[in-house]
């Protein structure tokens, strides 16, 4: 999860959550969806917030990061 500036996170906040994912399948896949036990709902969005109901796709056999340099990540909203 991204560090808060300033205060820490609150209940309500969306909060962005960077992540790393090898796929190691003999085919390429999608990232449609992702959860979280302490966030509801998890969105996986673009750099401006939009979310990307499609999806991301995943190379095969390398590794793919999402952080504010990729065109997307999970974005969820703090639970209390």
């Amino acid at each position: 999860m991204a560090e808060p500036r300033g205060e820490p996170w609150q209940p309500g906040d969306n909060v962005p959550a960077y992540v790393w994912l090898h796929d190691k399948g003999g085919d390429a896949d999608r990232l449609v969806g992702a959860s979280a036990p302490n966030a509801a709902p998890v969105n996986i969005v673009d750099s401006g917030g939009k979310v990307l109901s499609d999806g991301v796709d995943l190379p095969t056999n390398k590794l793919w990061s999402a952080s504010r340099a990729r065109p997307a990540w999970c974005c969820g909203t703090c639970a209390s």
